[in-house]
């Protein structure tokens, strides 16, 4: 990581990954729907549109892959009780923040209008396991530090997010960042060679990788570079918090306004962190994450959940630079596996190594 860089995410983050003042967010959360007893087979609230299938099953707490057949869930629902052996919510010296167990609440709040039915049932969800994400997003120089060539000729800007990259590009860059520092591969590419993180001919926005080019998660015991979960990510991104933001929208993130000429993702780590010290989880560019898309969370599992697709959809969670209207830390959508596209990125993730 450049060293400029490294120091700038310490002197920034730190007071806020160890939890000080004056950093925006909350440990705890304040919101009033945060309290309310959800059921995880009780998404529907009269104020916000659920899609008729998802009400219609909304009474369906098991099996998980009933309710959404296009998912296979791996995790629980039975929480464990969670036990303090020491873990620390800390920034990592090569930029990643060290996310220690814990219980959140995942989804939408039912009670604002702007929450899509795909956010709910709003739930408690158990992280079990201590995990490293990445401070920002993986930028243009780190990508070319790993991989030798940038997606984007045109893009210049080498603290900028990498974009053009499809998951299967991620999972390369990522296997290639295991390999330098020693630790196992977590993805197997098949069919790839030569044709990974190649990014769009000409001026185009988006294109199609070639569907020959495939890859196989190898598991949530791989100790390499991986993608976070939905979960993982969601969790790291409220930073306690039940907010729909960290803070004032245009003091958190990179967004289009009437009165600027953003017409780019801008360089990362430029506003407020979260109180773990996460930046741009909103603005910049929406992110991948290991997850298949699923339509909907009603009979998901509570405990460590994870969608291995059985279809080619891609989870992408938060917003990007150009729409800020619909920036909330609960926002989630689906993207084909092989797209490439000016506007998601990704964040590097891996278990903990205390």
């Amino acid at each position: 990581m450049n060293s400029a860089r490294l120091r700038f995410l310490w002197a920034a983050a730190l007071p806020c990954a160890l939890g000080h003042l004056g950093c925006g967010g909350s440990r705890t959360g304040s919101a009033n729907w945060a309290a309310l007893d959800y059921d995880v087979g009780s998404p529907a609230s009269k104020d916000v549109h659920i899609p008729a299938e998802v009400v219609a099953s909304a009474d369906i707490g098991t099996p998980a892959d009933v309710a959404d057949a296009s998912c296979h869930w791996t995790g629980g629902m039975e929480p464990p009780e969670l036990t303090d052996d020491g873990c620390e919510f800390e920034l990592q010296v090569d930029g990643f923040i060290q996310v220690c167990p814990g219980t959140f609440m995942m989804g939408g709040d039912p009670t604002n209008e702007f929450t899509s039915g795909n956010e709910l049932p709003t739930r408690k969800v158990t992280i079990t396991r201590p995990f490293s994400i990445q401070a920002t997003e993986v930028t243009v120089g780190e990508w070319k530090s790993v991989v030798g060539s940038r997606p984007n000729p045109a893009d210049d800007c080498y603290q900028c997010p990498v974009r053009y990259v499809s998951a299967t590009d991620a999972a390369h860059y990522l296997n290639l960042l295991s390999d330098r520092e020693g630790l196992p591969r977590c993805y197997e590419l098949i069919g790839c060679d030569g044709i990974v993180g190649q990014g769009c001919p000409g001026p185009a926005l988006d294109c199609d990788a070639n569907a020959s080019c495939t890859y196989l998660f190898k598991g949530m015991d791989c100790a390499g570079y991986r993608l976070p979960t939905e979960a993982e990510w969601e969790y790291a991104a409220r930073a306690g918090s039940t907010e729909p933001l960290h803070g004032p929208q245009y003091s958190i993130g990179w967004f289009t306004t009437p009165d600027n000429d953003m017409l780019t993702p801008g360089p990362v780590g430029m506003f407020q962190p979260n109180a773990w010290g996460l930046y741009d989880v909103n603005g910049n560019l929406t992110e991948m994450c290991l997850d298949g898309y699923a339509d909907t969370f009603v009979g998901a599992p509570l405990v460590d959940p994870l969608c291995i697709a059985r279809h080619g959809r891609t989870a992408i969670r938060g917003v990007n630079w150009g729409y800020g209207s619909e920036a909330r830390v609960s926002r989630r959508a689906p993207i084909r596996w092989t797209n490439r596209t000016n506007w998601v990125g990704f964040r590097a993730a891996r278990n903990a190594t205390r």
